[in-house]
């Protein structure tokens, strides 16, 4: 999240530090390592507001969620030492399963 104490450039190249509450980890999607600021790699997530699991899917939820209770999310970000990330895309392709997912019509 972006506060007032940004600078212009962090506000508009950055998706902020995280909030109070959540951690997060940079890793590299192959080996599971920690990366250093400024590495592109996985986020993780940790907290209060990450999901307990999917919906009546333990094997997808084993898959997401690892047994410290890290989420991975399969985007990819790289963080500066001032603690603001970036994103930088996704790790895997997502599809919606929903019908007409993505469909927009316009008058």
């Amino acid at each position: 999240m972006s506060t007032a104490a940004d600078t212009a450039e962090e506000r508009a190249a950055t998706g902020g530090t995280v909030v109070a509450g959540l951690e997060v980890r940079i890793v590299d999607p192959d080996t599971g390592l920690d990366l250093p600021d400024g590495s592109v790699g996985e986020i993780l997530v940790r907290g209060y507001s990450v999901l307990e699991g999917y919906y009546r899917d333990p094997e997808k939820t084993a898959a997401a969620i690892d047994s410290e209770g890290w989420f991975h999310t399969s985007d990819l970000y790289s963080r500066r030492p001032s603690g603001h990330l970036t994103f930088h895309g996704r790790a895997k392709d997502m599809r919606s399963t929903r019908p007409n997912a993505g469909v927009t019509r316009h008058p």
